[in-house]
């Protein structure tokens, strides 16, 4: 993969993160190499540290490995989000987690190399293979970090950490095989379980609360979690129940928030129930708790990254139908919206009549908030105001007002962007955007979102149309074109008006003209009817008028004398 492919994935990942300003300082700090960056390192080190002295004290097979690891997470988490800059905190973090472990420094700095190279190899996997989406909203993104990130990279860390331990002297060989097993399975159960939680929480995907019913389940199934998973794996009543199979009472808890919630409440049951379980099976609690230490929190932590795995699946299959269904009821809303507009345009009407329309028409179909039209005047150089529509509901008088005052020069604000390019444009939130005039009155009153599309006849920008939300959203590529086509028929419309407008008037100032004139002058069809006629011959033929011949004959007004 060259620079350049992985600076697009890195973006096309970063723009899932929330807020959309901490995007941008990432960026200037991962650029500039400034302190804000080194910090940043640091925070990553300490953070992992922090992670790696918790799981060894769960090391049971030896000192320096435990099944339990969420630092492999976290790393994961940190480049898949930040990009591989940050691996100075990961390695930084893994050196001084093992070198206060009792192991020699050659030992501690190829423990720290493996977890750092893991780290890496985990996140280039995904971007390279899967364009990986930290929201893990799609099955695709699942499966690529189960298998990818949880089944590939950990063989790394693994691999070159027990070699390490034992090429110090730390560990005897006889014991790799073992070792190994434990270490892959800590830093695959850290990919599964914490990876997920940290992924989901620091990007766009929320969990799916929209009402005070949703809220209050939320709360029911956090609540009831937390108390059957106590019961079950810390609670004293778990003292004697270790013959009963209660460990699956967990799965219905991972179906129920895969199926109403979505991946980011999925991802939290499975961190929540992990943390309890875990702390009750060290102590000789729950269903494991028949078999040694060792033993039963390596099959405690199979029995997780199963629960894990099917609760990251099956939301992942839950949005991905709620997203097609969402496209198909969108594709229907601008299937609508396009029909609209096209009945509109072929209506003879003028633009000023067909305006308002247009932007009514687009803003109640695609649920958009307010919208505006401008017009190029070419001797003046500026976009000049022609018509506004806003949802009544939508109160933006401060907005309206500026709007229908503003001319806009070629490059300036989003309609003189989009008239310099002659292209579409989106702006994600205009209350951020620097070339946007209008920001402060748009951030006093709400609105966000901004996409735009030129009114072209062939190459030519004849005007621009701009719409508004108050919401914050990504850009669509494919509503972008579709009004793209619109503005190419709406350009086509302008034209249509302007050439009939010509005619019109073309005819009016001939009949000026020839009703001048003294003489009778006419002009029939291959029929013999009146085409034109002037106030000359329509007093020969005893008409009222010119005008009144059109479409006659002579017959018409002389039947006895041509029959």
């Amino acid at each position: 993969m060259t620079t350049g492919e992985a600076g697009q994935l890195n973006e096309r990942t970063r723009k899932y993160i929330l807020p959309p300003d901490s995007s941008i300082w990432i960026d200037r700090v991962m650029r500039g190499r400034s302190l804000a960056y080194w910090a940043l390192v640091a925070a990553v080190a300490a953070v992992y540290f922090g992670a790696a002295k918790l799981g060894l004290t769960m090391a049971l097979v030896a000192e320096q490995v435990t099944a339990v690891w969420p630092p492999t997470g976290i790393a994961l988490a940190a480049l898949v989000l930040f990009g591989n800059r940050l691996w100075p905190g990961i390695a930084l973090g893994a050196f001084l987690a093992n070198l206060t472990a009792h192991e020699p420094l050659a030992s501690a700095c190829g423990i720290a190399l493996g977890n750092t190279l893991e780290a890496v190899l985990g996140a280039y996997l995904l971007r390279r293979f899967v364009e990986f989406r930290p929201s893990l909203a799609r099955i695709k993104d699942v499966f690529g970090l189960i298998g990818l990130a949880a089944g590939l990279s950990p063989i790394v860390s693994a691999t070159i950490g027990v070699t390490s331990l034992c090429l110090g002297g730390v560990q005897p060989w006889d014991r790799y095989g073992s070792i190994w097993w434990v270490w892959w399975q800590g830093d695959a159960m850290g990919d599964l379980v914490t990876a997920p939680v940290l992924l989901t929480c620091l990007t766009k995907a929320r969990i799916g609360v929209q009402t005070a019913g949703r809220a209050a389940e939320a709360a029911a199934l956090f609540a009831t979690l937390i108390i059957v998973t106590q019961i079950v794996f810390a609670g004293r009543l778990a003292k004697g129940i270790s013959d009963y199979p209660l460990e699956y009472t967990v799965f219905p808890f991972a179906v129920w928030a895969a199926l109403r919630f979505g991946p980011p409440a999925t991802t939290l049951v499975s961190f929540v129930a992990s943390g309890i379980a875990i702390w009750g099976t060290i102590h000789g609690f729950g269903p494991f708790a028949r078999w040694t230490t060792n033993e039963r929190l390596t099959l405690l932590q199979s029995f997780m990254g199963v629960v894990a795995v099917t609760g990251l699946v099956l939301a992942a299959a839950t949005s991905e139908r709620k997203h097609i269904e969402g496209s198909l009821c969108e594709n229907n809303e601008r299937l609508a919206a396009q029909y609209a507009l096209t009945s509109i345009l072929a209506q003879p009407t003028t633009l000023a009549e067909a305006s308002p329309k247009i932007l009514q028409a687009t803003c109640e179909s695609l649920g958009l908030d307010m919208g505006a039209i401008w017009k190029v005047d070419p001797e003046a150089k500026l976009l000049r105001f022609v018509e506004l529509w806003h949802k009544p509901a939508v109160k933006i008088p401060e907005f309206a007002a500026i709007t229908r005052r503003m001319t806009f020069p070629r490059g300036l604000g989003l309609p003189g962007r989009i008239w310099a390019t002659g292209e579409p444009a989106w702006i994600v939130n205009a209350v951020e955007d620097s070339n946007f005039p209008r920001a402060p009155v748009a951030a006093k009153e709400g609105l966000h979102a901004a996409f735009g599309f030129p009114i072209k006849l062939d190459d030519q920008v004849l005007g621009v149309i701009e719409f508004f939300s108050r919401q914050i959203l990504p850009p669509d590529e494919d509503l972008l074109r579709m009004m793209a086509t619109i503005g190419a028929q709406v350009g086509q419309f302008i034209v249509r008006k302007r050439t009939e407008e010509a005619l019109v008037e073309e005819h009016n100032l001939l009949r000026t003209l020839i009703d001048s004139l003294p003489d009778a002058i006419y002009i029939k069809d291959t029929q013999s009817r009146f085409i034109l006629g002037n106030k000359g011959v329509a007093r020969i033929m005893g008409a009222p008028g010119g005008e009144s011949l059109v479409g006659k004959t002579d017959f018409d007004f002389y039947p006895a004398e041509l029959a």
